[in-house]
């Protein structure tokens, strides 16, 4: 690795962190210094070479300055935690202590360096060698903010099938999310790195364009890319009326008509829930009225025995009671118990609609997401589809969301209806996109299909999940990349003597007789999950 990749990629990464050479607790309360230098357990702390800067000048700190420096960044952590997030820059003069350039310079280094080195041996070192200098660096600051890159399946994808566009696309990430569930984003640093890895300007419209399309439609998106967006053509005025309409109006284009399971899955989803209080608890807290909140309440206290359903609506409840109470004084609430109150939470003045944190409406949405998995449901039969779902909603639900694990059966009853649209509101389409292919998948390795049906299958399965900024010859056959990549990552796990597969696109016999291999050794069930874990949808 030569000298000056790595000084770009300090460069870089130096100006995506902005140093900042006092302490400070970041947006997850740990103390933090220099560029992103995590240094929250108290031997770190001191081991560090903090000076004193004050109006007698710069000297070393002793450590029991240091001391004291650590003791008001734990109170100012601990303020924070309660607090909410703060500027990093709005704890500059709780402490005195500050980092020499020369120590953020050195440390700075020594961190490129281990992250790139990790980057590469993620990456693999063929693939790392394939890249430019400019995608190393971006790659490398990906893996500085987050640790790994574990996380990125698409990006590792992008990475080894040598794809620039993809691999710009999939370099962004988030550091969590803003009070009105937003995510929060370092929009520049996400425009650098878009920029570096295609080679381009990252002041150049092309940049701003690019990110401004990939986040249109998140809605704290800065005005100053959102002005990048191509303006939105104007829908065609209504024509003139003429005596003779039907000679100069076009055709018009039908929509291919749905069969029995298809609109069967349709007619599904327009239908409510099982009980009122699900209809309710399926909100969020702050859109609860008063009789909703009394309605949840009543309806879990009334049940008997285990039952998850009951179980979720015990939590619903808990949540609501967080969102209204929680700070200092005591108040009765709606079960008869007393609970601290936070002032000013209100209920909601009238029913509102059930809304996805990021603010869609989710009956909207699962008219959406029912269109589009509608013609699934024709072509591989109600049953078939309903069993693929379970699996896929199985695989995406924990325990800690008290949604109950399905039976696979088949059946589209009350429980499997509430436990898909409830992941729906919580994760929103995308997870369930990603469920549903994981469920098919299952479903395909209790066949041990041939060659051509693998082929085609995964083609059908992750073709619409992946590929999708894909350009060119390449975009038919990225789905096979995803599979054998993924393959490639859970074999050893199960095979002895796994041979890694050759990452040729090519559902071929090779790969067929791995996946069957897999499928008998793991099970489908692992095989699926397994997957879905390497691909981090589960």
């Amino acid at each position: 690795m030569t000298d000056t990749l790595v000084q770009r990629i300090r460069g870089h990464v130096k100006v995506n962190e902005k140093p900042l050479d006092f302490p400070y607790p970041d947006n997850k309360g740990k103390i933090t210094a220099g560029v992103g230098f995590l240094i929250d357990d108290q031997k770190s702390f001191m081991k560090q070479t903090w000076e004193i800067r004050d109006e007698k000048g710069t000297r070393p700190a002793t450590d029991a300055e240091k001391l004291v420096g650590w003791q008001a960044m734990q109170k100012a952590a601990g303020d924070q935690k309660k607090g909410g997030n703060k500027r990093a820059e709005s704890y500059e003069n709780i402490t005195a202590l500050r980092l020499p350039q020369s120590e953020i310079d050195a440390q700075l280094e020594a961190k490129v360096n281990q992250h790139m080195n990790a980057a590469k041996k993620e990456l693999g070192e063929k693939t790392w060698d394939k890249l430019t200098d400019g995608q190393k660096t971006a790659i490398t600051d990906v893996h500085y903010a987050n640790g790994s890159l574990k996380d990125y399946t698409k990006l590792n994808m992008a990475a080894k099938s040598g794809n620039a566009e993809e691999m710009a696309l999939q370099a962004g990430f988030h550091s969590g999310e803003n009070a009105d569930n937003t995510k929060q984003r370092n929009w520049d640093r996400e425009r650098r790195n878009y920029a570096t890895i295609l080679g381009i300007d990252p002041d150049s419209n092309e940049a701003w364009q690019g990110i401004a399309g990939k986040y249109k439609d998140e809605k704290n998106l800065p005005d100053a890319y959102r002005k990048h967006l191509p303006p939105e053509e104007p829908r065609p005025s209504e024509p003139p009326v003429s005596e003779e309409p039907q000679a100069t109006q076009p055709p018009r284009e039908e929509k291919a008509s749905l069969g029995a399971d298809g609109q069967a899955f349709l007619d599904r989803l327009k239908q409510p829930l099982a009980s009122p209080a699900l209809e309710v608890a399926i909100k969020a807290p702050h859109q609860w009225t008063e009789d909703e909140a009394k309605s949840v309440i009543y309806d879990y206290q009334g049940r008997k025995g285990y039952d998850p359903m009951g179980d979720y609506l015990r939590e619903r409840t808990s949540d609501f009671y967080k969102f209204c109470y929680g700070s200092s004084d005591w108040q009765r609430g709606l079960d008869g118990k007393m609970h601290e109150t936070r002032p000013g939470a209100l209920y909601a003045t009238k029913p509102q609609e059930a809304q996805l944190p990021d603010g869609r409406l989710l009956m909207k949405t699962l008219e959406e997401l029912g269109a589009k998995l509608a013609p699934v449901f024709d072509a591989e039969g109600f049953a078939k589809a309903t069993t693929a779902m379970q699996r896929g909603l199985n695989l995406i639900n924990d325990l800690k969301t008290h949604t109950p694990r399905l039976k696979e059966d088949g059946d589209w009853g009350p429980v499997t209806d509430f436990s898909f649209k409830k992941s729906v509101a919580t994760y929103g389409p995308a997870k369930l996109d990603e469920g549903f292919a994981l469920g098919r998948l299952q479903s395909l390795a209790e066949k041990r299909p041939q060659p051509e049906e693998l082929a085609s299958r995964t083609q059908d399965i992750f073709g619409p999940l992946y590929g999708s900024h894909v350009n060119g010859p390449e975009k038919e056959s990225y789905h096979a990349y995803a599979l054998q990549t993924g393959l490639n990552e859970i074999g050893p796990k199960h095979l002895k003597d796994w041979q890694p597969l050759t990452l040729d696109g090519e559902v071929g016999p090779k790969t067929t007789d791995a996946f069957n291999q897999l499928a008998q050794s793991a099970g489908p069930l692992e095989l699926a999950s397994g997957l879905g874990k390497w691909l981090g949808w589960v």
